[in-house]
This record gives C-alpha cells, structure tokens and sequence, in this order.
C-alpha cells in the first residue's frame, strides 16, 4: 500500500506553519509577578518572602538595612495605599517605604534570582517601583551584588518620577545573582517584577494522515492537529488550519503576504487561511506551569 501523499497547497502550508512555529520559538514572553498579590495592608511577619507562582521558576525578596558594620535583615510589610502605594515594603518607616538620602539608601530590597538565572530560559528582567513622586523628589536606583544581604555595586542610573510605576530593565542581566531596589532620595516602594522568558516551540504534529479522493480534484492527504482538523487541498486550494498547544502566553507573529502562481506553491486563498493561523501559533512559555 502506497503511503498518503500531499498536495502542494498541503505541503506548502505545513512549512508555513512550521515558519511561524519558528518564529515564535525566536520571541519572547514577559511574565510578571505582582509583589503584594493579594493586596494586604499588613505586616508580612517575615524578613524574606518567596515567590513560587510558577514552581520551577522560584525567587525571593528579602529586606535589609544599612550598616556600616553589616547590613541586618529587616522585617517585610505588605503596602495597599491605593494607585501607585500598593506594593512590597518594610516594616518601621510610617510609610512602609524604602528610603534614601544624599544618593544613599538608608534601607533596599533584595532580589534573589539564582533559580531564574539557573534555568537558561530567563534572558532578562524588569522592576516596577511605584509611589516614586516629583513633590518629594523621590529617586531611586538598582544594585547588583553576588552575595546575598549585601547592597553591591550600583548598576543603574538615577531614576525619578518619569519612572514610576514604568518597568525598569535590570541591566547587566545574569551578571549578579542578587539585585537590589534602594532609595537615593525620598522614599519609594517595589510593586512587581518581570521576566523576560525563552519560549519553548510547541509540538507540531499531526494526528492521522489519511487519503482523500475526490473526482476531479487530486489526491491528497486530509491535515488534523491537536486543535482543528480541516480537509485539504478542496477543489486545489490549501484550506487547512494546524492548531497548535495553547498555553498562557504567546510571541506575536506576522506573516508577509506573498503571491505564488496557482501552479506554484500555493494560492492567494491559501495564504489567507495560513494568515488566519497566527492566532492559533502559540507556544509553551518557559516561565509558564
């Protein structure tokens, strides 16, 4: 028994979708951790919170203050003021914030990203700082250090109200394994942190290829994916959708128009079904469950 063959417009629809597995593969998708999920105003009772929404993309947060003679741990508060005051931060200032005077923090919160770092799939990542307000001349800046409970060497410039609530990008990612948010001037809070993750491409297989015969049209292969299964190669159109494993988060996917002669690859009406595909092309995050 010969095996099923496929048409052109069947083939040529398979490489298109095999281009935007592809291109979504090569894209990134940002996950963002809120720092007080649940909105509390409360103290968290604890010096260092992990944050576990994704179990194998695990970090932590801890708070420390300055010390000439050693930075000491300090206690964690769950901030909900409202707007831009909802946040992470810290117990014993009456605003819960972090603060900072003459260019130096008096308090910071420290991030732990060892595991994100350790999965190879995290290829950068942001802060979001909020309550960060002009009349006060609140400013602050990040650090990166490679032991834990220690501020580290400043590795980003000064910040001020145009920042506030704006995801700021942790420079020299994979550098330190421990980035710190302090305050330079006023008092600010850390709200959320995000990262920036590989996606993985999903499985692109098909379920059944089965002979099709119809008089007068060529023989082809009926296409049936996971999601949607569709006959191809109808009157000698490519008209199949391949689905695609839907998972949490996506890349955004373009595909050029092109035109190829009916004898050619495939037609005009087949590119428009394969168009229509790039709203099923999602693929598996990395950071995602």
């Amino acid at each position: 028994m010969r095996n099923p063959t496929l048409c052109w417009p069947a083939r040529a629809l398979l490489v298109i979708a095999s281009v935007l597995a592809l291109t979504a593969s090569a894209s990134a998708a940002f996950v963002t951790w809120e720092l007080n999920p649940k909105g509390l105003e409360q103290d968290a009772g604890v010096s260092s919170i992990t944050y576990d929404k994704f179990p194998e993309y695990t970090f932590s947060a801890s708070a420390w203050t300055v010390n000439s003679s050693g930075d000491t741990p300090l206690g964690l508060y769950f901030k909900n003021q409202g707007f831009d005051e909802t946040g992470l931060g810290i117990v014993g200032p009456a605003s819960h914030e972090l603060q900072g005077s003459g260019g130096m923090p008096f308090q910071y919160i420290q991030f732990d990203l060892g595991v994100l770092l350790g999965t190879g799939k995290v290829i950068g990542g942001a802060l979001q700082i909020g309550s960060v307000q002009s009349d006060s001349n609140d400013t602050f800046t990040l650090y990166g250090s490679k032991t834990a409970g220690q501020l580290g060497t400043q590795i980003g410039g000064t910040y001020d109200s145009d920042s506030d609530l704006i995801f700021v990008n942790i420079p020299d990612w994979g550098t330190y394994r421990y980035i710190s948010i302090g305050a330079l001037s006023g008092d600010v809070l850390p709200v959320a942190f995000q990262a920036n993750c590989v996606p993985e491409m999903s499985a692109l297989y098909l379920v059944s290829l089965r002979r099709h015969k119809k008089r007068g049209a060529p023989k082809c292969a009926s296409l049936a994916s996971v999601a949607v299964a569709r006959e191809a190669c109808r009157g000698g159109l490519g008209q199949a959708a391949l689905g695609f494993p839907a998972a949490a988060s996506s890349a955004a996917i373009s595909l050029p128009r092109m035109k190829f002669r009916r004898s050619g690859l495939i037609t005009n009406s087949a590119i428009s079904a394969a168009v229509a595909l790039s709203a099923t092309a999602i693929t598996n995050t990395a950071c995602q469950p």
